[in-house]
């Protein structure tokens, strides 16, 4: 059987390849190859197929092969799960506002800094509100951003 470069080869591996394709910007040619494996979901007939029996292709047509890629789909729909579950108040662990550091007054923001210091030193995801808002302001502010915990 004479084989076309379009033709599905007989053992079910289908191999297309592009043809090279010249950059117009610089003079340089470039070629991409694409390997792709087919398998059959179902036998195939061992007889030849009936062209007037529907759902069966004349013997003058190729098989369709439908490619499908979703690399990232199943991370997507977890995150879509986790959005709509949580209502974009995260759980700590998973959380980007995990701590908010709130000073009580001016005097207070050296030590505040520390704190920070140190719980990001430890891993965490920390904030510092050294604002010059009072401190009622500075705590609704944080639970508005909806930091896990607040700390003052």
């Amino acid at each position: 059987k004479g084989t076309k470069e379009n033709d599905v080869p007989e053992d079910k591996n289908i191999k297309p390849k592009q043809k090279q394709k010249k950059n117009k910007d610089s003079k340089q040619d470039k070629q991409t190859a694409i390997d792709v494996e087919a398998t059959a979901s179902e036998p195939e007939h061992e007889t030849d197929p009936d062209p007037n029996e529907p759902g069966e292709l004349p013997s003058d047509f190729a098989r369709p092969v439908m490619v499908h890629r979703a690399m990232l789909g199943s991370v997507e729909r977890m995150f879509a799960v986790l959005l709509e579950h949580y209502g974009g108040k995260w759980p700590f662990w998973l959380s980007p506002r995990q701590a908010l550091v709130v000073p009580v007054g001016n005097d207070f923001i050296p030590y505040a800094q520390e704190v920070e210091k140190r719980l990001h030193a430890a891993g965490f995801h920390v904030g510092i509100d050294d604002s010059s808002n009072t401190l009622k302001k500075k705590v609704r502010e944080g639970q508005l951003a909806q930091y896990n915990y607040i700390l003052v």
